[in-house]
């Protein structure tokens, strides 16, 4: 189905991301799944902030917005793509304090 990469990058920031098996897209799982995930990390870990990054435009960052995470940044021409292209690099980051006013 896929998976959720989820580490401490800095003390109380985590990073996560996440793959799934295109058979399993627009069906909610990630959504659901990268929820859990920000929720067991502000409610549990007791963490600052949790980030991620992606180069795709429509999927990945519409997810990171529904999620409530907010653009931080852009890096032009950053990284390739999966055909060798350069690609901007997009971060999108939610801290603590957003996810409380949000629930």
């Amino acid at each position: 189905m896929g998976y959720i990469l989820f580490n401490e990058f800095d003390e109380g920031v985590y990073e996560m991301g996440w793959i799934y098996n295109r058979s399993f897209w627009q069906q909610g799982y990630a959504y659901e799944s990268c929820k859990a995930v920000i929720d067991y990390a502000f409610g549990k870990l007791k963490a600052h902030k949790v980030f991620a990054e992606a180069i795709d435009t429509v999927k990945s960052v519409s997810l990171m917005q529904k999620l409530g995470m907010q653009l931080e940044g852009i890096q032009r021409s950053q990284t390739k793509d999966n055909h060798g292209n350069w690609a901007d690099l997009y971060f999108y980051g939610l801290l603590e304090e957003d996810w409380r006013k949000a629930k």
